[in-house]
C-alpha cells in the first residue's frame, strides 16, 4: 500500500493506492473521510493514475488557494468533482486504447473466420447451429 499525506492550512489530506481483491484502488481522504475512490484492474494503470492524481492535487492546491475560514463542505465537493473529472478523462484515454486493440482483434478474427468458413462450411443438408436462450 502506498500513501502520501498533504496539509493544506488546517486541513489534512491523504492519498492511497492499495490492492483490493483482484484489483487496485486509489483514493483521496479529506480529514480522514473519503471524497474520491477509483478502481482499476491492472496495477500499471493504477500506479500511473496514482502518480497523476498526486500531481493534479499539487497543481489544484496552487491554482485554488483558500483561507482558514473557507467553507470546507463546499471545498470538498469542488475538489471531489475536480478529481472525478480528471479521473474520467484518464479512463477515456484508456478505453480508447482498449477499443482500438479489441476492434483490431475482432477484425482479425472475422477475417480468419471467413477463411475457415470457406473450407469447413456445413453441407447444405445440415442445419447450422443456432444459439437459443434457455
Amino acid at each position: 500500500m502506498k500513501t502520501k499525506s498533504y496539509s493544506y492550512g488546517d486541513w489534512s489530506w491523504k492519498t492511497y493506492l492499495k490492492k483490493v481483491g483482484s484489483g487496485w484502488e486509489t483514493g483521496f481522504l479529506f480529514d480522514g473521510k473519503p471524497i474520491f475512490v477509483g478502481n482499476f484492474i491492472y496495477p500499471q494503470e493504477a500506479s500511473r493514475w496514482y502518480a497523476l492524481m498526486n500531481r493534479e492535487i499539487s497543481s489544484f492546491a496552487k491554482t485554488y488557494k483558500v483561507g482558514s475560514n473557507f467553507p470546507a463542505a463546499w471545498f470538498k465537493s469542488f475538489f471531489s468533482n475536480h478529481l472525478y473529472r480528471f479521473y474520467y478523462a484518464y479512463l477515456d484515454k484508456l478505453f480508447a486504447k482498449y477499443n482500438r486493440s479489441y476492434q483490431a482483434a475482432v477484425s482479425r478474427d472475422v477475417r480468419r473466420y471467413k477463411q475457415f468458413a470457406k473450407k469447413f462450411s456445413p453441407p447444405p443438408s445440415e442445419k447450422p447451429y443456432q444459439l437459443r436462450s434457455a
